[in-house]
């Protein structure tokens, strides 16, 4: 259903059999997403707004929805100002027509135009600004006001903005750290190399933060990578862009540091290969990896540590060929972990079903990926746990269970 809730291809008939369905179950976020992500035209979106019956999760939804008119834009901003005059002088009260929800919701709009942008910049709530401060559409020039004369807190959300502009960052870095706002831009994607380079000299939980940044510059890279700290090497050994430079650095670090690099979904063969050949625990935590190559795991099913060889048998991603090596692994329990793997080409399942060892096929029996030759050959067979783990079985098929019944 969440799914429907975000194809903007979505029929009247089956938004109303959606939205029914939400409302019975009481789903608010689910009615949120419905509305958000549903073409309204122009002339429904007024009547959403416009209806008194209109619950908050419609208000919402709509007003996060990137399909919103610019006219209707405005309408969710709409306030009203009253003057009152009191012996301590007078003053303007503000009333606004709808909640702070439903104007933070607006904030969040991608497709906000100038003008409501920097009518909200006006709101009295904290909860509208720092959203709109994360806008990736907000206004250059409302950018640099605020970082230029805006409090910390949205100091603080404009620097998660991954559109920021350079002159905001640059400002942003040269006012100093106030709570926390360098550690969101070293988390921001949108941060330029020249900044990354101070950010990589600044304190252990800024450098961390950078540390695991995908675009995060060769330059810097190799300021963290002598970092005295462990773990922001350890961070650096797990980022997915790691340059070229810096990979014997790191195959030469600490048993730490290549342990995160084995966890690393982007290592090259060479990388692979060398962590292959480590000890300690190192091998046995790259055969886990779903990302390995398949020369890397025809080495992996040839290590004398059945740890290396069971965590191998439990990858996903495990390649036929690998399969087929590990299919015969002399200890059995490396095969029960193969037999439970719902990725294992037919070719090894009818192999584990014809295994002598009971606990072996009845590993198999309950894997939702068999393939109905092998529910065959165990459908025959007359081990009780077998046939019942068979039986349990979502995937078991109609002739399959014929064998067993007949």
């Amino acid at each position: 259903m969440e799914a429907l809730c975000n194809n903007p291809s979505l029929a009247k008939t089956a938004f109303s059999v959606l939205e029914s369905k939400f409302e019975t179950a009481n789903l608010t976020n689910l009615i949120i997403n419905l509305y958000a992500s549903y073409p309204f035209d122009e002339a429904e979106q007024a009547e959403i707004i416009a209806n008194a019956n209109t619950n908050q999760s419609q208000l919402q939804g709509l007003a996060k929805n990137p399909k919103l008119t610019n006219k209707n834009q405005v309408l969710f901003n709409e306030k009203s100002e009253s003057k009152t005059s009191s012996m301590f002088g007078n003053y303007t009260s503000t009333k606004y027509t709808y909640n702070e929800e439903v104007r933070t919701c607006l904030a969040e709009n991608p497709s906000l135009t100038e003008e409501v942008q920097q009518e909200l910049s006006k709101d009295g709530s904290n909860s509208v600004l720092c959203t709109l401060a994360k806008n990736p559409n907000l206004d250059k020039q409302l950018q640099l006001d605020w970082v230029r004369n805006g409090g910390y807190q949205l100091k603080k959300h404009l620097a998660r903005n991954n559109n920021l502009s350079d002159e905001a960052q640059r400002i942003i870095v040269d006012d100093g750290d106030f709570g926390g706002i360098f550690q969101n831009l070293a988390r921001n994607k949108a941060t330029i190399p020249e900044l990354q380079i101070k950010l990589a000299r600044k304190s252990s939980e800024i450098k961390k933060s950078l540390a695991s940044l995908t675009t995060l510059h060769r330059r810097a890279q190799l300021i963290l990578i002598d970092d005295s700290e462990i773990d922001i090497r350890a961070t650096m050994a797990k980022n997915v862009m790691i340059c070229s430079e810096i990979e014997d650095r790191l195959l030469a670090d600490e048993v730490e540091v290549k342990k995160s690099l084995a966890r690393n979904k982007h290592l090259n063969l060479k990388l692979q290969t060398a962590l292959a050949n480590e000890s300690d625990d190192i091998p046995q935590i790259l055969a886990a990896n779903e990302h390995l190559l398949e020369e890397v795991q025809l080495l992996l099913c040839q290590s004398e540590d059945q740890k290396v060889r069971d965590q191998l048998a439990k990858n996903l991603t495990i390649t036929p060929s690998s399969q087929l090596v590990l299919v015969n692994d002399e200890y059995k329990n490396s095969k029960e972990l193969l037999a439970e793997n719902i990725n294992i080409i037919e070719e090894v399942q009818l192999i584990l079903a014809n295994d002598e060892d009971s606990d072996i096929r009845a590993k198999l029996a309950s894997n939702i990926g068999i393939a109905l030759s092998a529910q065959k050959i165990l459908a025959n067979g007359l081990d009780t746990d077998v046939i019942d783990n068979l039986l349990a079985n979502p995937s078991l098929a109609d002739e399959a269970r014929a064998i067993i019944l007949d």
